[in-house]
C-alpha cells in the first residue's frame, strides 16, 4: 500500500492506482448517473414550453427545439449504452462532453433571450454548477465545465445585454466566483477523502485475507478461490491443479532452535514460494507449518514440475539459526465435476503419503516412475 501519494489533482500519482479507483468509483455510480443522464435530457427537452411562450416567431423557436431535441437523443443515446462499457476513463470523458453540451445549449438559449434579469439568470447558472458537484467525474473535468460555464455566462452577458445595469453585473461576477470557488473546494477535498477512504478499505481488504507472519493468503481466502473457481462457468473444462507442502520436522525447528527460528523459516519458504510461482497462482498458509499452492488452467505434469522446483529451492534455502529446511508435497489435478473437498482430501493423502514414505519428496496422480 506504500507509494499511493496523491497529487496536486487530488488524484494517486500512481496511474494503475488511479485507474482502479476510478473505474470503482465509475461503476459504482453508473447505476445512478444512467437515469440522471436521461433525466437531464427529458428536462431540457420540457423547457420548450417557456421557450414556445416566449418566442412566437417560428424562425426563432425552431433553431431551440431542434437543439433541445438533438440534446435528447444524444441523452438517450449515452443512457443505452453507458450500462456496457467498461472503459471508465472513456465514459468519464462522455459525462464531460454531456455537460458541456448542456453548458453550449444554456448559454445559446440565453443569447436568444433579449434583456432579462441578470440576477436570475446568474442564479440559473450557479444551479447549474451546484448541479454538476452531483455529477460523478474526474475534479479537473467538473473544474473545467464549471469554468467554462461561468466565463461564458460574463462574456455573453457582455456582448448580448449591454445595456445590463453595471452593480447587478459586478454582484453577478462576485456570486459565480464565490460558487465556483466553493464547488471546486468541496469537490477537491471529496474526491481526496474518497480516495483515502479507497485506500483504507483496501488495506482492511488485504489484512483480512493475508496470513500476517507468511504474508501468504489465509484460509479464508483460499476457501473463496476455490469456490470461485468451482462455481465460475467460464472455468468449465479448464485443467485446475493444486499442491500441499508442509515443513518437514517443524516441531524440532521450534523445540531445538526457539519460536523465533520457526517464524524466521516460515517466512524464509513462504518469499521463496512467491519468488518461483506465477501471478495467476494462489498460495496460502494452510494452517501451521502446512501450505497450498492452487495453479488454475494447469495439468498434473505442470503441477508436479512446480512441486519439484519449490521442493529444490526448500532444500537449498538457507534460514540462519537452522541447519537445514525441507519440505514435502502431494499434488493432484481435479477431475471432471470433482468437488474441491474430494480435490483437497486427495491432495491430502499424497502428501501423508509424502511425509511416511521419508519426507523431501513430491507424490501425487502422476506415472509410479514420477512420484519421488
Amino acid at each position: 500500500m506504500t507509494g499511493n501519494t496523491l497529487n496536486l489533482l487530488g488524484e494517486f500519482s500512481r496511474k494503475d492506482m488511479e485507474r482502479e479507483f476510478f473505474a470503482d468509483y465509475m461503476e459504482k455510480s453508473v447505476r445512478f448517473v444512467r437515469p440522471a443522464v436521461l433525466m437531464l435530457g427529458v428536462l431540457h427537452l420540457l423547457f420548450l414550453l417557456p421557450d414556445y411562450l416566449h418566442f412566437r416567431a417560428m424562425d426563432e423557436f425552431l433553431p431551440i427545439a431542434l437543439a433541445r431535441v438533438l440534446f435528447l437523443l444524444l441523452a438517450t443515446l449515452l443512457h443505452l449504452s453507458m450500462k456496457s462499457w467498461k472503459d471508465y476513463r472513456r465514459l468519464s470523458c462522455w459525462i464531460t462532453g454531456m455537460e458541456l453540451l448542456c453548458v453550449a445549449l444554456f448559454l445559446y438559449i440565453l443569447s436568444r433571450y433579449e434583456g432579462g434579469d441578470i440576477l436570475i439568470q446568474a442564479f440559473g447558472v450557479m444551479v447549474i454548477i451546484l448541479a454538476g458537484v452531483l455529477v460523478p467525474n474526474r475534479w479537473i473535468n467538473n473544474l473545467v465545465v464549471f469554468v467554462t460555464l461561468s466565463i461564458g455566462f460574463v462574456a455573453g452577458s457582455l456582448v448580448h445585454n449591454p445595456a445590463v445595469d453595471r452593480n447587478e453585473f459586478h454582484a453577478s461576477v462576485v456570486y459565480l466566483l464565490l460558487v465556483n470557488v466553493l464547488c471546486s473546494v468541496v469537490t477537491y477535498r471529496n474526491h481526496r477523502h474518497m480516495r483515502r477512504q479507497y485506500l483504507a478499505n483496501k488495506k482492511l481488504l488485504y489484512l483480512s485475507m493475508v496470513d500476517h507472519l507468511s504474508g501468504a493468503y489465509n484460509r479464508a481466502k483460499l476457501d473463496v478461490e476455490m469456490r470461485r473457481w468451482q462455481d465460475g462457468k467460464e472455468n468449465a473444462g479448464n485443467p485446475f491443479s493444486i499442491i500441499m507442502f508442509d515443513l518437514d520436522h517443524f516441531k524440532k525447528v521450534n523445540d531445538r532452535h526457539g519460536h523465533m527460528a520457526g517464524d524466521r523459516v516460515i517466512v524464509g519458504v513462504a518469499d521463496m514460494v512467491r519468488k518461483n510461482i506465477r501471478e495467476s497462482d494462489v498460495f496460502a498458509r494452510w494452517g501451521g507449518e502446512e501450505f497450498v499452492v492452487l495453479l488454475p488452467g494447469t495439468e498434473i505434469n505442470y503441477a508436479r514440475e512446480v512441486a519439484q522446483r519449490l521442493r529444490q529451492k526448500a532444500e537449498d534455502l538457507r534460514v540462519p539459526g537452522v541447519p537445514s529446511v525441507t519440505c514435502s508435497f502431494g499434488v493432484a489435478q481435479r477431475r471432471t465435476g470433482e468437488s474441491m473437498e474430494s480435490l483437497v482430501q486427495r491432495v491430502d493423502k499424497h502428501l501423508y503419503r509424502a511425509k511416511e514414505e521419508g519426507r523431501n519428496r513430491v507424490l501425487g496422480d502422476f506415472p509410479a516412475e514420477q512420484n519421488g
